[in-house]
């Protein structure tokens, strides 16, 4: 009837998230995708005179639980965020896990609604993925000339007020290997491996070098 549909659509406006808090509230830690990129090496890695680290992405989200990783968008256009719309998955998503809450707990085949499991399912995952892309477009978009770095970000939750930086800590396990560039200087290079073998055994040791017939790089 109209008048629940005013009732609902009521609701949703009422519950329209405040995206500028959610800005404020999230920290972002930001890496590369592609340990070969001559840029990225050139531009963060002091044209192979530093090193680079990577991490396993499972260690940390599980290290932290509140956080998730994600590709960042490049566009020619900022994106447009709309809290109603995020308002409205956020309901769907919330009535979906209580159908299959129920589902379970009955175990029932068929909803209340008369949807089966696995439709109810296919309507939560629809609603998440709307979630998903906006929080991608809110945390997670830059302009199409920054597409060379393939960066990749680990949004985190603070539980704190501000803005001021966020640090956290990690699991050894959570650092895979450690690539050390060609032109390190041997000194340095010598202080990092000692680091490496008395707290990161576990951590593969790679070097990345130029190639001696294209301009790209090599991780050896």
């Amino acid at each position: 009837s109209d008048s629940y549909l005013n009732e609902y659509f009521e609701s949703c406006i009422e519950n329209q998230p405040g995206f500028r808090n959610w800005v404020d509230k999230v920290r972002i830690a930001c890496f590369g995708s592609e340990p070969d990129s001559l840029l990225m090496w050139s531009h963060y890695g002091d044209g192979l005179r530093g090193f680079s680290i990577v991490f396993d992405e499972t260690v940390l989200l599980e290290q932290e639980g509140k956080g998730f990783v994600v590709d960042v968008d490049y566009v020619i256009e900022p994106p447009i965020c709309d809290a109603f719309v995020w308002a409205v998955a956020d309901g769907l998503v919330e009535y979906n896990e209580t159908e299959l809450a129920e589902l379970s707990g009955k175990h029932c085949s068929v909803s209340s609604e008369g949807m089966s499991e696995s439709e109810i399912r296919s309507e939560l995952d629809r609603s998440l993925l709307v979630q998903q892309k906006i929080l991608r477009a809110l945390f997670a978009t830059k302009p199409i000339e920054w597409q060379y770095e393939r960066e990749r970000r680990f949004l985190f939750q603070a539980n704190i007020d501000g803005t001021e930086p966020l640090l956290a800590s990690f699991p050894e396990q959570a650092i895979q290997a450690v690539l050390i560039g060609e032109r390190m200087p041997s000194d340095y290079q010598h202080r990092l491996e000692a680091v490496l073998s008395q707290k990161y055994r576990h951590a593969q040791i790679q070097t990345v070098k130029r190639s001696l017939t294209e301009y790209r790089l090599v991780v050896d």
